[in-house]
């Protein structure tokens, strides 16, 4: 990996107000934000991270910012999405930001005002409740089979175990069959507690097709499948333990975050969305932004980029 030469950089961002103007320039930019201060040369330094990555100094906008409490890291923030929305209005191109908000400051998100004065949307996570199976997020099933199995093995640890997930692979594939369009972790449990050996054997047919396309030609192969399926009553008794355990989520505090019915894919499809992270535990945290990332990662493996952003801040992530 290249190193980038970079100057060292001190100094809060309380001495430069939105207010005062630039009298000055340090040796990074000659356009940008008054920024920082260089304590090497005492003197304003202008800063553009995207003007930076367009004349090929750096390969990449993303950065960490560290300080304490009222040095100025969100401000910071605030001023590179102006300068960002202001140049792309300009231009008349148009542009997506997310903002994941973790600390609430007089009753309101930091950012809340600044993205709803510029259209944007704000979710409240806490009270959103999501629908981690909805259909139009547009997950394959393997994708979407991978996320629940996460979910329960966040919420139940160990609990949550390999025969379980058998279970849940016959109950996903019905609930995807039959509720294409209106999918949620509630009906889970109504389908595991019905199942039944032809349903079972259904779903077994059907997954099996590509594979007969194959060999349907093989004797060994019809030899196989003349044969009856041999279905397990411990699946079953299985399948009534995996719908306990999803009720028991659902009726629990992860269930007023993501058991409802609300869709997150027309939020991430709006071009301004911050996501409110307050009064949620530690532990639902960790789960809601693991599921960001799932959902992300499985659209950019599917190019379905309506949830592809030209800027993101996580502010006080952890």
């Amino acid at each position: 990996m290249t190193r980038q030469p970079a100057a060292s950089f001190e100094g809060i961002v309380d001495q430069l107000p939105i207010d005062t103007p630039a009298v000055g320039t340090g040796r990074l930019q000659k356009r940008g934000l008054p920024t920082y201060v260089n304590t090497r040369t005492n003197e304003v330094e202008l800063y553009d991270p995207w003007l930076l990555k367009q004349s090929g100094r750096i390969a990449s906008t993303a950065k960490l910012k560290i300080g304490k409490r009222g040095q100025g890291k969100t401000l910071d923030n605030m001023h590179e999405i102006m300068t960002f929305v202001g140049r792309k209005g300009r231009r008349g191109e148009p542009f997506r930001i997310q903002v994941d908000d973790h600390r609430r400051e007089g009753g309101e998100p930091e950012y809340a005002e600044l993205i709803t004065s510029l259209d944007g949307v704000v979710v409240f996570l806490s009270e959103y409740r999501l629908n981690v199976l909805d259909m139009s997020m547009g997950m394959r099933f393997s994708q979407q089979l991978g996320m629940t199995k996460l979910i329960l093995q966040h919420v139940f640890g160990r609990n949550f175990q390999s025969r379980h997930a058998e279970a849940l692979r016959y109950a996903l594939k019905i609930g995807r069959r039959d509720f294409s369009e209106s999918l949620e972790l509630g009906l889970l449990p109504m389908i595991l507690r019905s199942l039944a050996d032809a349903d079972v054997r259904t779903v077994l047919e059907t997954s099996r097709q590509s594979i007969a396309d194959r060999h349907s030609s093989s004797e060994a192969y019809r030899a196989l499948t003349s044969k009856e399926w041999r279905i397990s009553r411990r699946l079953l008794d299985v399948a009534d333990e995996l719908a306990g355990m999803i009720e028991e989520l659902l009726d629990g505090e992860y269930g007023e975050i993501i058991g409802g019915t609300h869709s997150l894919s027309d939020v991430l499809s709006s071009p301004l969305v911050c996501f409110d992270y307050s009064g949620l535990s530690d532990e639902a945290v960790m789960l809601v932004q693991a599921m960001m990332w799932y959902w992300r990662a499985a659209a950019l493996i599917n190019r379905d980029f309506r949830f592809r952003f030209d800027m993101e801040i996580h502010d006080e992530n952890y």
